[in-house]
This record gives structure tokens, C-alpha cells and sequence, in this order.
């Protein structure tokens, strides 16, 4: 019998690091998409205000995918028997990780604050 490898090795966490990241890029792309005003006197107030919880649950999904991200990076890192090389990618990961926290957290909270800002000055 040949032997069979450990599904929770470190490589796999790094493994599921990476696809993570894919989706937490993929979710920082939906919060600028779905933050993004082209014309904002387009809508009224009524419509920004309605905006905002749907913003909200775009920023808290995407940078919860980024912040599941950062776990497996450092589990990955983390995990005994650490290997050099394993370990150094994972925490190589961590930089695009952090990159695409930042900017999914920056992205989803200017576009609610945003939608605030627009439903308050149209209403007057």
C-alpha cells in the first residue's frame, strides 16, 4: 500500500489560502462594482438609503473571505512539521492577502458612507 497523504497538511492550508484569496479578489471586485455611483443624481434619497445595508453586506462578505484568507495563510505558516518553504510562501501570501483586505475594507466603507452622505443631502 502506498501511503496516503494527510488532507490538513500545511500545503493544503496553503492550498485553501490561495483559493480563498481568489475569492476574496473576486469579492473586492463585487464591492467596487457594487459601490461604484456613475451618476448619483440619477436616484433620489429613497434609493441611497436602501443602498446602504446591501453595501454592508457586501463589504462584510468580502473582507471575511480576506480575513479567512489571512487564517489558512497562517495556519499554513503555522503548522507542525513546519517546512521552510511552506512556511515562506504562506507568509509571501500574506502580503496580497493584506493588499486585498485593505482595499475591500477602504472600498466597502467609502461606498456606504457614501450612499449615507447622498440619501441625507438628497432629501433636503
Amino acid at each position: 500500500m502506498t501511503a496516503r497523504r494527510k488532507p490538513w497538511t500545511d500545503t493544503g492550508w496553503l492550498g485553501i489560502a490561495l483559493i480563498l484569496l481568489g475569492l476574496a479578489f473576486l469579492g473586492l471586485l463585487w464591492v467596487g462594482i457594487s459601490t461604484f455611483d456613475f451618476d448619483p443624481d440619477d436616484f433620489g434619497a429613497a434609493y441611497y438609503l436602501e443602498e446602504v445595508p446591501k453595501r454592508q453586506w457586501s463589504t462584510a462578505i468580502a473582507v471575511s473571505l480576506a480575513v479567512l484568507a489571512v487564517l489558512a495563510a497562517l495556519i499554513a505558516a503555522l503548522k507542525k512539521p513546519r517546512r521552510s518553504m511552506t512556511s515562506l510562501l504562506a507568509l509571501l501570501l500574506l502580503i496580497p492577502i493584506g493588499c486585498v483586505l485593505y482595499l475591500s475594507l477602504w472600498l466597502g466603507l467609502d461606498g456606504i458612507n457614501h450612499a449615507a452622505d447622498l440619501s441625507q443631502l438628497l432629501r433636503k
